[in-house]
């Protein structure tokens, strides 16, 4: 296969991933997995972002199983606490192991998925979901993913939710409250109701109220306006991606980024670009921003004041 990894999963996401039993001879077990994501930290995966494997195999050499416990259900009494009246049954050795080669015939969800390294043996502890819902430990001397091909970007890359502070400016003063950030690049359905993608949705709580504004700008610019034009008279949403010195990056912008540049002259996206050009790492690090953020140097875009952003363009259609 083209790309192989071994003895490191800590590269890999497994949440949602579907394990499929290949084959199993006493001392190797060998699964298909499907959803399987992989780090953009990896060196195996070329791309600025996680994404999700098409098709991968893993082989848990020296296998053992240690147990199996089937979940069972809880219920909470009166005082909230969680109970059940279902027996906890635990099960070792080979009939764990039956029962998790039965469960990987059908397919196993992954739900959560714990590894520990010790005296050279890798130790595995999952728990599953969907149809077949158990928890289960084994351990094993080395483990190897291969694969050929990548899917997509991985699920969170996708569909991302974001929670940040945020201060209005109101009759009364400022304001400090909560906005919520929901991007997708799928498209999704809410209320039964198809969303195209890609979509931004930003939200906040005003006066008892939730407000939320809607776009599908990458930076998150008509968001905002939208959101803005549902504020009362008098409220102004007070943040970097609001202000005069909030410019985004000419060469492509990091979602959720925007550069201070308070100390700087800019007139064009020319001027930004000599930023960028002339900056080392260090010193553009000094300048980054998230678009919610704000500070004592705060000034709103006007027409006559150039920032390389495109909130005000979005504020007067």
């Amino acid at each position: 296969m083209n790309h192989i990894i071994k003895n490191d999963l800590d590269v890999f996401s497994f949440h949602d991933a579907e394990l499929r039993l290949k084959n199993y001879d006493q001392k190797t077990l060998v699964v298909n997995v499907s959803h399987l994501n992989i780090s953009k930290e990896s060196k195996e995966n070329p791309f600025e972002y996680d994404i999700e494997i098409k098709s991968a195999v893993m082989t848990f050499d020296e296998i053992e199983i240690n147990y199996l416990e089937p979940m069972v259900g809880y219920k909470i009494d009166e005082n909230g606490n969680y109970y059940t009246d279902k027996e906890k049954v635990i099960y070792k050795s080979e009939e764990a192991r039956n029962r998790l080669l039965d469960a990987l015939k059908k397919g196993v969800d992954i739900n959560c998925i714990d590894v520990t390294h010790k005296s050279g043996r890798t130790a595995i502890e999952m728990s599953t979901c969907g149809n077949e819902m158990f928890f289960v430990g084994f351990s094993f001397a080395d483990v190897t993913v291969e694969w050929d091909e990548y899917l997509k970007k991985a699920w969170y890359e996708l569909h991302r939710q974001y929670k940040h502070n945020i201060i209005l400016e109101t009759p009364t003063g400022k304001l400090e409250t909560i906005m919520y950030i929901i991007t997708h690049e799928e498209d999704v359905y809410y209320n039964g109701e198809l969303e195209k993608a890609p979509s931004v949705n930003v939200g906040i709580k005003y006066k008892e109220k939730a407000i939320w504004g809607h776009g599908t700008d990458y930076c998150f610019a008509d968001a905002f306006a939208d959101l803005q034009k549902q504020l009362d008279d008098g409220v102004t949403l007070r943040c970097c991606i609001t202000c005069r010195h909030g410019n985004f990056c000419p060469y492509g912008n990091e979602q959720g980024k925007i550069f201070c540049t308070k100390d700087k002259a800019i007139n064009s996206k020319e001027d930004m670009c000599k930023q960028f050009d002339n900056m080392s790492s260090d010193n553009l690090e000094e300048l980054t921003r998230h678009v919610t953020d704000t500070c004592e140097n705060y000034e709103p875009q006007t027409k006559d004041y150039y920032t390389y952003n495109d909130y005000l363009h979005y504020l007067s259609k």
